[in-house]
């Protein structure tokens, strides 16, 4: 659900480390950080322009709001998203939130979420 705000979080973090040091780099060799490293590396070789990637802007409605919320506090603070990821495998499986609130019994659960729905839509 978050692998565009996830992929942007380690390009700031991979562009921050290439301010830092163009000679060196603490990555893992099989990481995307490390990817987009070597990248701006490239790009500077061959461009003679040292890039930096900085963002400004970051907007959303719904799932992609909540997105934008922990990529604007990661950056800000220096945190992982991971808890982001555990948030939506854990409770943003479309199928576990159609079926209805787990504390109603079960022949309540589909009225319930069918009603919720139209009132959404009104």
């Amino acid at each position: 659900m978050h692998g565009i705000t996830k992929e942007l979080h380690k390009l700031a973090l991979a562009s921050h480390e290439y301010q830092r040091s163009q000679a060196s780099h603490e990555f893992a060799p099989d990481t995307t950080e490390r990817y987009y490293w070597d990248l701006l590396k490239r790009l500077e070789d061959e461009t003679h322009v040292r890039w930096r990637i900085m963002i400004d802007v970051i907007s959303g409605t719904s799932a992609g709001g909540i997105n934008g919320i922990y990529l604007a506090k990661a950056l800000a603070h220096d945190l992982s998203q991971e808890r982001l990821r555990k948030l939506w495998v854990d409770k943003g499986d479309v199928n576990k939130l159609m079926r209805g609130a787990s504390w109603l019994p079960k022949f309540v659960r589909v009225p319930h979420v069918l009603w919720s729905a139209m009132r959404k839509n009104k």
